[in-house]
């Protein structure tokens, strides 16, 4: 546009009826402009900040939500009785004289403490919805943020 501008009193002195006739900026005009650039860049780093501190907040609620409330913190139960071998469940153990497993040691020798755990372990559905939601919000804080900064590097 400089070139333009620097072109067009050279143009009009050689009296070319076919150069585009351009009014020069008013003096006022340049100001505002970069005014206006001014708030856009300034609104856009409040939004990188803003994004930035959301994301730092659902990280902190993350990190907090990890741990089980006191309903979340039970085993699964496993299932009822036994899927039959006969549509796809588990075969019986063989014998121990012909290789199945063996009795376990008492505890007095090296052997388990306690009982063998029944069924399933883990949290209940509800700590896995409880989390997923956290980690969704983590994502979507990100997400924000990325775009912040996007529209802040075009704006620079």
């Amino acid at each position: 546009m400089r070139f333009a501008r620097s072109l067009l009193p050279l143009v009009l002195a050689l009296g070319a009826a076919s150069a585009p006739a351009q009014v020069p900026p008013s003096p006022g005009g340049d100001e505002a402009r970069i005014e206006q650039r001014l708030k856009a860049l300034d609104a856009a780093w409040e939004e990188v900040r803003s994004a930035y501190v959301a994301l730092q907040q659902a990280e902190e609620r993350l990190a907090a939500g990890v741990a089980p409330e006191e309903d979340e913190a039970k085993q699964l139960a496993g299932p009822a009785r036994a899927v039959p071998p006969a549509v796809g469940g588990a075969q019986p153990p063989a014998a121990p004289g012909v290789g199945g497993p063996q009795a376990p040691a008492a505890p007095a020798v090296g052997g388990p403490m306690s009982g063998r755990r029944q069924g399933g372990g883990g949290r209940n559905p509800a700590y896995a919805a409880r989390i997923e939601a956290l980690e969704a919000d983590v994502q979507a804080a990100r997400a924000r943020l990325d775009e912040a900064w996007r529209a802040y590097d075009q704006l620079k």
